[in-house]
């Protein structure tokens, strides 16, 4: 791992680490994407570490070897991710994955990621209890392990969505939906734990978009699988309730991975 900037842009000191082969150019582009980003936004975080590895798989080799020496038990394999295991907010991108999109893309993805280390860039984003025993029942140990990490990043990419209308970086927020609609289309509509919870995750970062744009964000998408609207509805309404349980995310996740239970196939 080399450390290869150390820069500040207005409040905010970003230190850049690559492993691999990841060019110049590339570097600039990030750096430049994140700088006007908080730039352009009050009380940005004050440091941030920035980490691009110049393909998927040295990211999660090294992302699954910080999880193995801080005892994280779950990690997501996206093309950019946030995290502040450390206490402080890191983002993680793959040079492979993000260089084969459109630009508007990969603009929108780092502005995603930018804005959960504004809003999530501390520990207590990232320590979680389940409260909830019937959950230890009915689901195993490793299930409920993805889960709550699955269900805890559909929470925080909800708020994140919110503070991007309120931040005027609706185009971005745009463009970030459009890409997860198309990842929403390749997930089959079943009533399974797991697939409930992965619909969750990708549909939570839709449903303040959807409200401004008076349902437009999903009104194609159902109607090209009407088989999904039931389902669709119902894990919106879990989401948006969650809006109503005191900002603590240990109680939020309980509630929605509870819930979600509830419109499984284990009551049904």
């Amino acid at each position: 791992m080399k450390k290869v900037h150390l820069g500040k842009y207005g409040n905010t000191v970003i230190a850049v680490f690559t492993l691999g082969e990841v060019s110049k150019g590339f570097i600039d582009f990030v750096m430049d994407t994140l700088s006007n980003f908080y730039t352009a936004i009050r009380n940005p975080p004050g440091f941030v570490e920035v980490y691009i590895y110049s393909s998927r798989v040295e990211k999660l080799t090294h992302l699954e070897s910080e999880a193995r020496d801080l005892g994280i038990v779950t990690i997501g394999d996206f093309i950019t991710l946030h995290e502040a295991w450390r206490g402080y907010p890191r983002i993680h991108i793959s040079l492979e994955e993000l260089i084969n999109i459109p630009k508007s893309i990969a603009i929108a993805l780092l502005i995603h990621e930018a804005a959960h280390s504004v809003l999530h860039g501390s520990l207590q984003y990232y320590m979680i209890s389940i409260i909830d025993d019937e959950l230890l029942i009915k689901l195993d140990r490793e299930e409920l392990f993805k889960a709550m990490y699955i269900v805890s990043t559909a929470i925080k990419d909800l708020e994140v969505s919110h503070y991007l209308i309120t931040t005027g970086f609706l185009k971005e927020l745009i463009i970030y939906s459009k890409y997860t609609v198309k990842q929403l289309e390749n997930v089959e509509c079943r009533r399974d734990f797991m697939t409930i919870a992965h619909m969750s995750k990708l549909l939570a970062p839709l449903i303040p978009l959807n409200e401004v744009l008076r349902n437009e964000v999903l009104r194609s998408y159902i109607a090209s699988k009407q088989e999904c609207e039931e389902i669709i509805k119902e894990i919106i309404k879990i989401l948006k309730n969650t809006m109503n349980i005191p900002r603590d995310l240990s109680m939020r996740v309980s509630f929605v991975l509870r819930k979600l239970l509830d419109i499984s196939k284990f009551n049904h």
